[in-house]
C-alpha cells in the first residue's frame, strides 16, 4: 500500500523538478503535435495555394450513395489559375450530376513532385439493372509555378517518352500480375495462358488514350482493366494495379 504521507513528502522536497519535467513533456508533446499536424503543408508548400493553411487538393464534401454506406467525394482543387477554376466545376458538375439507374462512387487521390501537381479521379459505376461495373479514370496535371494545366502530349514529350514506351510500361507490369496470380494458384497456366488472361480482364493490344500521373519525379498512366478478374481485398493494391509505369 503507497504511503501518502510519504509520496506527499517526496513532491514537496522535489516540486521544482517535477514541474520542470512536466513543463518540459508537455512542451515536447506540443512540439511534436504541431511538427505532425504541419510536416504535409510544409512539404508540399504553399505557393499559389488560394488556401495558404490547407492541402492544394482537400475532400470539400461528401454524400453517401443511397443506403449502401460508400460516400462519394468532392475533391476542390485548392491553386490560383483559370485553369483551377474549370476543373473544381468539372469535380462540381461530376459531384451533384445524378444518374438513372446507375450508381456512382467518386473517389480521388493527389501528389505532389517538385512543381507537378497530379490529381487521379475514380469512377465506379455500377449499372443497377446488370449489376455490370465499370471504372473511369481522369487524370489531371497541373504546373504549380504557371498555374496551369499540362496536356497529355505535352507531358509525354517532357518527361522524353513516346508511346512505345508507354505500351512497354503497361506490358510488363501486366505480365508480373498475371506471373503473381499463377504463383499463388489463383490462376493456371495450362487452364488460362497470358493471352486468355489478357483477354479475361479486358486488355486490348494498342494501350490508346491514357491518363498521366506523376509520382516521385517520374511519369506514370492509369489504365483501367477489369478488376474482378483478379482477387484482392486491399483497396490500395487495387488502386496501385491500375497505375504504370512509362519505360
Amino acid at each position: 500500500m503507497v504511503d501518502e504521507s510519504s509520496f506527499h513528502e517526496f513532491y514537496q522536497n522535489n516540486k521544482k523538478i517535477i514541474l520542470f519535467l512536466a513543463c518540459l513533456f508537455l512542451f515536447f508533446l506540443t512540439f511534436f503535435l504541431f511538427s505532425f499536424v504541419f510536416s504535409s503543408f510544409k512539404r508540399e508548400g504553399t505557393k499559389n495555394k488560394k488556401e495558404k493553411n490547407k492541402a492544394y487538393v482537400y475532400t470539400k464534401g461528401k454524400k453517401q450513395i443511397e443506403t449502401s454506406g460508400i460516400y462519394s467525394y468532392y475533391p476542390y482543387l485548392n491553386l490560383e489559375g483559370e485553369d483551377a477554376v474549370r476543373v473544381n466545376e468539372e469535380f462540381l458538375s461530376l459531384y451533384e450530376e445524378e444518374m438513372e439507374n446507375t450508381l456512382r462512387q467518386v473517389t480521388y487521390d493527389y501528389e505532389v513532385s517538385k512543381d507537378f501537381l497530379s490529381i487521379v479521379l475514380f469512377q465506379k459505376e455500377i449499372n443497377k439493372d446488370t449489376l455490370k461495373t465499370n471504372t473511369i479514370i481522369t487524370t489531371y496535371v497541373f504546373s504549380i509555378s504557371n498555374k496551369t494545366r499540362y496536356e497529355n502530349n505535352t507531358l509525354l514529350s517532357l518527361f522524353g517518352k513516346t508511346e512505345e514506351e508507354v505500351e512497354k510500361g503497361r506490358d510488363e507490369k501486366l505480365l508480373k500480375i498475371y506471373e503473381e496470380e499463377v504463383k499463388q494458384k489463383k490462376l493456371y497456366k495450362n487452364v488460362c495462358d497470358y493471352a486468355c488472361f489478357l483477354r479475361t480482364i479486358g486488355v486490348k493490344e494498342k494501350v490508346g488514350n491514357v491518363s498521366y500521373y506523376i509520382r516521385k519525379k517520374k511519369l506514370y498512366f492509369f489504365y483501367p482493366y477489369d478488376l474482378f478478374a483478379l482477387s484482392s481485398d486491399d483497396a490500395e493494391a487495387i488502386k496501385d494495379n491500375f497505375l504504370f509505369p512509362v519505360k
